[in-house]
């Protein structure tokens, strides 16, 4: 830049100088040549460091993707051993609930046998006292044939 100023200057002052103009252009030739190399170093630096940006980029997309991945399968591994518990839960259920329902057939049988055996032995019981009333009402009434209670109480 202070090359340039100092061309500026002296064309603004009326010196030209030949010799210090071809000075001037080849200093600044020679500047330009540094500017140049300085940025194709910049630009090669640049470009390093892109593809080391670049790379950190991609690892690190690789390891997104990745835990993502497992967090995925993680996922349907949970799901799968909910699914197994559910349906185990509802083998036993179902089975709890058959288990009742024979239950529950068994306990209406024996209600029944138990009410069948009681009318038997109630029956059985219950006629033979009544056979033997009727029995000893007989022999009353046969001992005392006027009393009027025997005689309604045999007729029956």
């Amino acid at each position: 830049m202070e090359l340039l100023d100092t061309s500026v200057e002296m064309r603004k002052s009326g010196s030209f100088d030949d010799t210090t103009q071809l000075r001037l252009s080849r200093e600044n030739v020679s500047a330009a040549a540094d500017f140049s190399d300085i940025m194709q170093k910049m630009m090669s630096e640049e470009k390093v460091l892109l593809g080391q940006r670049k790379h950190l980029s991609d690892n690190l997309f690789i390891v997104v993707l990745c835990i993502l991945l497992a967090m995925f399968v993680f996922a349907i591994l949970l799901l799968w051993i909910h699914f197994r518990l559910l349906t185990s839960e509802l083998a036993q259920r179902e089975g709890a609930e058959e288990n009742s329902r024979r239950l529950s057939v068994r306990v209406l049988q024996l209600q029944d046998e138990e009410r069948r055996k009681f009318s038997r032995e109630l029956h059985d019981s219950l006629g033979q006292l009544l056979a033997l009333a009727k029995m000893h009402m007989s022999v009353l009434l046969e001992k005392n044939p006027q009393d009027q209670l025997l005689v309604e109480s045999t007729s029956s």
